[in-house]
């Protein structure tokens, strides 16, 4: 008795220390409104994350999850803009699951892979859709030029990202005007997108996601 109780004092002191050696930054988006990340941050060390990780996104959690010693630990989520979780994934087991359109019913479908498949794999958004959305509806001005003409329509651009999940380049593939697709491509730009890569029998590979941007006149 005395030997568990011992065991229980001791793992209570260790827990305690290990808590204290952390603090919470909260760290705002400068471009968004109500948005901003809660990180936790060794208290020795404020380049190094330890502990729980949570963005909000307009006030509403977007991300949340743990990082142990700098990486991602244990299981992330990541919530779209209907606050349901589009993409869980498991940092320790390496497992996702992750919400896609069916091309027939057009209904949302859960599918899984893994972060370093054996097969193909489409970008994984790890920064949620509900990112996208909010930049695009919140930060998107209207060009002067473009309403004094009445124009209008949906300009898409691709993001092209490496084999690493890296962003490398913006490209309009869909123009509608200059004025509209330079406004397009500066807010497109702007959204802090964090991705891993696409897989290919395996392998990581170069691939893009598209990104539409609708200008409609009232």
């Amino acid at each position: 008795m005395k030997n568990i109780l011992l065991a229980i004092i001791v793992l209570t002191t260790i827990q305690g220390i290990g808590f204290s050696q952390t603090k919470i930054k909260k760290v705002k988006d400068l471009n968004l409104k109500d948005s901003w990340e809660e990180i936790s941050i060794l208290k020795t060390n404020q380049e190094i994350r330890e502990g729980t990780y949570k963005r909000f996104i307009l006030g509403k959690l977007s991300v949340e999850g743990t990082y142990k010693n700098g990486e991602r630990s244990g299981i992330w989520k990541i919530y779209n803009y209907q606050n349901n979780i589009e993409t869980e994934i498991n940092f320790d087991s390496g497992l996702i699951h992750y919400l896609a359109k069916d091309t027939v019913t057009n209904l949302d479908v859960q599918l899984e892979t893994k972060i370093n498949p054996t097969g193909d794999r489409p970008i994984i958004n790890i920064s949620s859709s509900k990112m996208i959305l909010f930049y695009l509806s919140q930060l998107v001005k209207y060009p002067i030029y473009a309403l004094e003409n009445s124009i209008s329509g949906q300009v898409e651009i691709l993001i092209k990202v490496n084999s690493e999940g890296k962003i490398v380049d913006y490209v309009i593939c869909t123009s509608i005007d200059k004025s509209l697709d330079e406004e397009a491509m500066r807010v497109a730009r702007m959204i802090p997108l964090e991705l891993l890569p696409a897989y290919k029998n395996g392998v990581p590979v170069d691939s893009d996601i598209k990104v539409p941007v609708k200008f409609t006149l009232l």
